[in-house]
């Protein structure tokens, strides 16, 4: 070893021996405060998820103002979530989106227009025939559209529920002209309420019923349309099916099978459709919580 290498070897102990060691201490309080910003921004978009969830639309800036003080009282706490979505759909505004939404998914946005002209034109052949099978189906016809026609109105004042305004859409001459032949019918009804193909004894004994020949569906017997509306519509599936249409719609995913149970039950229990939102969206999974 030179002289040089030495030195620089001396002095290198020296400066490690000279060093102090380091003490981490923790110092208590000091826990950074919330976010206040963030703490907002959670509010803010759950009342603007919820107003556009269930009414198509964003909220007013008086009306977002109001609702996030409104939350804020309580920091959020489920019972003030359960009190903000009454409020909002108690608004008229509720039922045009539940309307808008079932006649997009179901009759490819046929409108009120569309049912006034659809009955125009079946009051215009009744005066064209004297045959009295033709006046018959006429008139069945125009006998299926007056729900329809009324639908609107009838939910906004309570007076059809949105079980009985899946029944009223799927039983016209519009929803049959969209899903033309008895097994397409069956098909719809099964992919649009159960989000599943029916099995192959379902499809041949719902199209069966369909045309008229009396048949078992769901381990019940039906003889016609009418029946296998009215079966199908009463069915524990239905109601599970509703279930998941819902927490798609909302949460983006499948419920579990325990929250499938729980709600479909009440909801068949219940017939209260406003319940089955009203759960999914007071969940820390829809505020922004978890």
């Amino acid at each position: 070893m030179n002289k040089i290498t030495f030195l620089i070897l001396c002095f290198s102990l020296m400066i490690s021996s000279c060093e102090k060691e380091v003490v981490v201490e923790t110092v208590t309080g000091n826990v950074a405060p919330d976010d206040e910003t963030i703490e907002d921004i959670i509010y803010s978009n759950y009342v603007q998820k919820l107003y556009i969830s269930l009414l198509g639309r964003k909220p007013k800036d008086t009306e977002l103002a109001t609702d996030i003080v409104s939350l804020k009282v309580s920091s959020l706490s489920t019972e003030s979530r359960n009190t903000l979505i009454a409020k909002v759909v108690a608004q008229e505004e509720y039922y045009d989106n539940e309307y808008n939404i079932m006649l997009a998914d179901l009759l490819h946005n046929a409108d009120s227009a569309a049912f006034q002209e659809s009955k125009y034109v079946y009051e215009f052949a009744l005066t064209l025939t004297v045959t009295p099978l033709e006046i018959a189906l006429i008139t069945n016809a125009l006998e299926k559209l007056e729900p329809l026609i009324a639908l609107e109105g009838n939910l906004k004042s309570g007076s059809k529920s949105i079980k009985e305004a899946h029944e009223i859409l799927v039983d016209n001459l519009i929803y049959d002209e969209i899903n033309m032949g008895a097994e397409n019918y069956v098909v719809s009804l099964f992919q649009n309420f159960l989000l599943r193909y029916p099995t192959t004894v379902e499809l041949e004994s719902g199209a069966g019923v369909y045309g008229g020949t009396p048949g078992i569906l769901f381990n019940s017997s039906a003889k016609n349309k009418d029946e296998l509306i009215l079966l199908f519509f009463n069915y524990a599936e239905y109601y599970e099916g509703q279930v998941r249409i819902n927490y798609l719609r909302f949460l983006y995913r499948e419920p579990t099978n325990d929250e499938i149970v729980l709600l479909a039950v009440q909801y068949q229990n219940t017939g209260d459709y406003k319940a089955l939102q009203s759960y999914i969206l007071s969940l820390d999974e829809y505020t922004g919580l978890e």
